[in-house]
């Protein structure tokens, strides 16, 4: 080979390099702005959900303010509804206990108009028997009190 044939194969590896060197600038040059794009689009994406996500917290949170207002609102019932339970039961026995006192009204008024001196004499008497035939009886006295009733002593 020759010294002219030599430069011309050193002029055409050189335009060989500088083509792949172009064509690789150029790879690198669509590479940095794929990777520029792809960031773009990334840091896009990135915002977008960040922003859904915020809307999504304060959907969330009004959900959860509605949610507690209802509890509220059933407690507030339950409660309103307990008291009128309780005060139904006190009317209930304010009834009851009206009720029974006009039953012992009513007793006291019966028993007042058919019970006379005799009749409580009488019924004195027949208790005094009795006590007097038990075997438990230790002792009675027989007296003349004001009620004319015995006095009975040693009962255990």
């Amino acid at each position: 080979m020759d010294f002219e044939g030599a430069i011309k194969q050193l002029q055409d590896t050189l335009i060989v390099v500088a083509a792949i060197q172009e064509r690789q600038a150029k790879a690198q040059r669509l590479h940095a702005e794929e990777l520029d794009a792809l960031r773009t689009v990334l840091i896009e994406g990135q915002r977008l959900h960040e922003q859904r996500m915020a809307k999504f917290d304060e959907k969330m949170l009004e959900i959860e303010e509605k949610m507690l207002a209802i509890e509220d609102k059933l407690n507030a019932e339950q409660e309103s509804q307990r008291m009128q339970f309780v005060l139904q039961r006190e009317q209930q026995e304010s009834e009851r206990k009206r009720i029974e006192a006009q039953g012992v009204a009513d007793f006291q008024r019966i028993v007042s108009q058919g019970i006379s001196e005799p009749l409580l004499r009488w019924k004195g008497i027949e208790a005094t028997i009795k006590l007097a035939e038990s075997q438990n009886a230790k002792v009675v006295v027989v007296g003349s009190a004001k009620d004319g009733l015995p006095l009975i002593l040693g009962g255990q």
